[in-house]
């Protein structure tokens, strides 16, 4: 058994047996007016399980847009990552439409674990998977560049307005809570749920309590 750079453990999950996989679906809330509504997702995701001998043990189901990852579904698909090994997904937009947010995710929220998208036939188990990540990863670095000059820019206008700036973050009054629970050796999902903080703001209390 080794390790890859993002730290997946080198298996072949194909050959191996009761291997718990979830599902994520995201649709708009008017789902009639969707051409991959639930029904469609939901279908692939159970049968692409099926093919390849996946335990579906779970489907999360996200009503938002998809420009956010302030969504309730995904935070606590992350937030239960310990109880499964693979993500499969319908469709690449359906987990994000910003390149930047679903590299995040992938390389840094599902660390570890294995994602799977139906329609582009991406998994990182294989070269190719990892090759479209890759080529991913350079359109995300043109999209940070974006980003970046466009909040320099609006900060620059804000100032001359005389725009007061930032909001006290919310995660620093949780570090040591969530540290003490990690090293207590409960599960992410258990911290959220005692907390009630979604997953991303107990993972940047627990980083910034082991500075």
């Amino acid at each position: 058994m080794t390790f890859d750079k993002y730290n997946r453990i080198d298996y072949d999950w194909r050959n191996l047996k009761n291997v718990k996989a979830v599902g994520y679906i995201r649709i708009s809330t008017n789902e009639d007016k969707q051409k991959y509504g639930f029904g469609v997702q939901r279908g692939a995701i159970e049968e692409y399980c099926r093919k390849n001998g996946l335990k579906l043990v779970k489907v999360y189901k996200d009503t938002r847009s998809g420009k956010s990852l302030n969504r309730p579904e995904i935070q606590k698909l992350l937030s239960e990552k310990d109880d499964f090994q693979v993500v499969v997904i319908f469709k690449l937009d359906r987990l994000s439409r910003s390149v930047l947010d679903l590299l995040k995710l992938i390389h840094e929220d599902l660390q570890g674990k294995d994602v799977v998208f139906i329609e582009e036939g991406i998994d990182q188990r294989t070269k190719e998977g990892r090759l479209f990540l890759t080529q991913l990863a350079s359109f995300a670095e043109y999209e940070r560049e974006l980003i970046v000059s466009r909040i320099k820019n609006g900060l620059a206008e804000a100032k001359k307005k005389g725009v007061k700036l930032g909001a006290e973050a919310k995660y620093p009054q949780y570090r040591d809570q969530v540290k003490k629970m990690r090293g207590e050796g409960l599960t992410w999902k258990e911290i959220c749920i005692k907390l009630g903080i979604n997953y991303r703001t107990a993972k940047k209390a627990f980083e910034d309590g082991c500075k």
